[in-house]
C-alpha cells in the first residue's frame, strides 16, 4: 500500500508539472501575441502621427518659424527706431538753433525800426525818400 501511495504521488507530481509546463507555454504564447498586438498597436499610432520624431521635427520648423517672425519683426523696429532717432537729432538741432534765429529775427526788427524812423525823419525833413 505504501510503495502505491508513493507511485501515484509520483504520478501527481509528473501529472502536476505536466500541467504546470502546459500552462507556463500558454502563458507564454499568451503574452507574446499580447505583446505582438501592443507593439502592432504601437507602430499604428507612430505611424498615424509621425511618432515622436516627426513631432519634435514639426515643433522645430514652428519654433524656427517663430524666430524669423521675430527677427523680421526686430528689424523693422530697428530700422524704425534708427529713423526716429535721425529725426530727433535734426528737431534738437533745429531747436537749438532756433533761439539764433529769434535773435537775428530781433535785429532784423530793429533795423527795421531804425530805417522807419530814418526814413519819417527824412519825409519830415522834406527830403525825397
Amino acid at each position: 500500500l505504501h510503495g502505491q501511495l508513493l507511485s501515484d504521488i509520483d504520478g501527481v507530481r509528473g501529472r502536476t508539472a505536466k500541467v504546470l509546463v502546459e500552462q507556463q507555454d500558454e502563458l507564454m504564447r499568451a503574452f507574446r501575441l499580447k505583446l505582438d498586438e501592443y507593439a502592432h498597436e504601437q507602430a499604428m499610432l507612430k505611424d498615424a502621427d509621425g511618432g515622436p520624431d516627426k513631432r519634435l521635427r514639426m515643433q522645430h520648423r514652428q519654433a524656427e518659424a517663430h524666430l524669423r517672425e521675430i527677427k523680421g519683426l526686430a528689424e523693422f523696429f530697428k530700422a524704425k527706431n534708427q529713423e526716429l532717432e535721425e529725426e530727433n537729432l535734426a528737431l534738437k538741432e533745429r531747436l537749438r538753433t532756433e533761439p539764433d534765429e529769434t535773435q537775428k529775427m530781433v535785429m532784423d526788427l530793429v533795423m527795421a525800426r531804425r530805417e522807419v524812423v530814418r526814413l519819417r525823419a527824412r519825409c519830415e525833413g522834406g527830403e525825397a525818400v
